[in-house]
């Protein structure tokens, strides 16, 4: 793969950083809890955006890879920090779903559910489970993102909360 952007690749990737960068951008930040980080992600996405052969392609195209990509770093990023800062399973356990609105506490728990996670679950297990728990998507839209069919989202996120339940129950 060249380093060198294709022809035509500047417009798109120019109008998909304008209309998605802080989308992207907020839902790295949420993830990781940290700004400077999150930015990073997001430029590194839009970085690969610019060498892909993607970037030729409409914006409309273009969104679920850099959701894609994105989730992937995200992934990495997860999986680098529990290497260096091991996180306690109980408390990362407990069930966020049950608040409507994001509290403070439960973007936390959320967060540290990823990073304990991030080391034991196969990387596409845990894309999905970052696009439904972080970025809140359907079955339908992290199947559009992923290119997974519904019945293997659905799968996946079934064994997720089965892997749970045990641990969302000691916690009660």
């Amino acid at each position: 793969m060249s380093a060198r952007p294709r022809e035509g690749a500047s417009a798109t990737v120019t109008a998909a950083y304008r209309q998605y960068f802080p989308l992207l951008q907020n839902k790295c930040a949420r993830a990781l809890g940290d700004a400077a980080e999150a930015e990073e992600v997001a430029q590194e996405s839009f970085i690969r955006l610019w060498r892909s052969g993607m970037a030729q392609r409409p914006v409309r195209e273009v969104v679920p890879w850099l959701y894609r990509v994105s989730t992937r770093l995200l992934i990495d990023r997860l999986r680098v920090r529990q290497r260096r800062q091991p996180v306690e399973m109980s408390a990362a356990l407990q069930d966020t779903t049950a608040h409507p609105a994001p509290s403070i506490e439960s973007v936390l728990q959320v967060r540290q559910l990823l990073q304990s996670l991030a080391s034991s679950l196969p990387a596409e297990e845990l894309e999905v489970a970052l696009l439904h728990r972080v970025d809140g998507l359907t079955q339908t839209e992290i199947g559009e993102v992923t290119s997974l069919s519904d019945r293997t989202v659905r799968r996946i996120l079934t064994r997720l909360e089965a892997r749970l339940g045990p641990w969302r129950e000691e916690e009660r």
